[in-house]
């Protein structure tokens, strides 16, 4: 509930800059701002209720609140833009459809839970264990998404699409391997909790790296296949960008594994250092990507961003790599009760 009542007040602080925000980021219709929003609030709960599911190691309904939430957007997407027309609104309202009948799934699931009666909540012991997951999905997201936020806020209008097009198709490769370490999580913590052995994170780098190369080989071999396939014929000229975005990805797909790996052992320590990177991340694209002339060539100034991407993927990578080896060298970690 107090989550609730924070972004209830996030959405007054919204109502405020609603003008500013849409100038800012080319949004031409308000409703996709409030509707994604609504959507924020709808997947705060449903991260909670499938992180029960998930906590369970429920992954039967763990794997269909995905497919729902997947076949959900899908089927609103093609109602809302396809039959309403209704564009960057309709596809935020997809999504949104798509959670909430994801959301409904789990609640049902974990329902007996909600049952039960509320004890005080310890804020310590919470924020100790909290904080450091949400400073993990920022840093994750920074990797993920800055990129094209940076471009779409400096580059001209219409230069972004293609770009958008590649950057859809090889987010894919993280959204492929997302399930396999999310399985690998609560293995690891029950392992660590029970000071058993478990060979759960070899197999999962394994089977990440198995996954992750795959795609990355074919978005190589098929790239100009892979652009047409969904998207206007006239982003063909971005194909020769993909293999470059696909294997810069590859490394981000791995050291998930390991941020993964790292929560589940309560190595917290290492959080902090690995924030850093993505700062510094971001601090490069702030001072590197630049505002170019509407007639200016856009592929080189694209693939550097795409570089850059790489070089702190692989940099995040290897410090997760290491904190991972220094973590397993040293005394276990006495892990929060829960």
């Amino acid at each position: 509930k107090y989550g609730t009542l924070g972004w209830i007040l996030f959405l007054i602080a919204v109502a405020f800059v609603q003008e500013s925000v849409c100038a800012q980021w080319g949004i031409h219709n308000p409703a996709a701002l409030w509707v994604t929003c609504a959507a924020g609030l709808t997947y705060f709960w449903w991260a909670i209720m499938t992180g029960v599911v998930h906590g369970r190691q429920n992954f039967f309904w763990y794997g269909w609140a995905s497919l729902i939430n997947g076949l959900g957007r899908v089927g609103a997407a093609i109602v809302a833009v396809v039959l309403l027309g209704w564009m960057a609104a309709g596809i935020m309202t997809a999504a949104w459809i798509g959670l909430l009948c994801s959301t409904a799934a789990v609640a049902w699931q974990s329902g007996d839970l909600w049952k039960v009666e509320a004890t005080k909540p310890r804020w310590r012991l919470l924020a100790t264990d909290l904080v450091p997951v949400i400073v993990v999905g920022m840093i994750t997201q920074a990797l993920l998404t800055a990129d094209f936020l940076f471009i779409k806020n400096r580059f001209p209008d219409g230069s972004t699409a293609a770009y958008a097009a590649a950057s859809t198709l090889t987010l894919a490769l993280v959204a492929f391997t997302g399930p396999i370490a999310q399985v690998m999580f609560p293995k690891i913590v029950r392992a660590a909790r029970l000071s058993e052995k478990s060979n759960a994170l070899t197999l999962t780098l394994i089977a990440t790296a198995a996954v992750a190369g795959s795609g990355a080989l074919a978005l190589s071999v098929l790239a100009p296949i892979a652009i047409r396939f969904g998207f206007s014929p006239k982003f063909v000229a971005i194909a020769p960008l993909l293999p470059w975005y696909a294997w810069c990805m590859v490394p981000l797909t791995l050291s998930n594994v390991l941020l993964g790996h790292l929560l589940a052992i309560g190595r917290y320590r290492a959080i902090g250092w690995l924030a850093l990177i993505a700062g510094g991340y971001l601090a490069t694209l702030w001072k590197t990507v630049p505002f170019p002339a509407v007639d200016a060539d856009m592929m080189p100034l694209f693939k550097q961003v795409v570089l850059t991407l790489g070089g702190f993927n692989l940099l995040m990578l290897i410090a997760t790599a290491t904190f991972c080896l220094f973590a397993e060298s040293g005394p276990p970690k006495r892990l929060s009760p829960i």
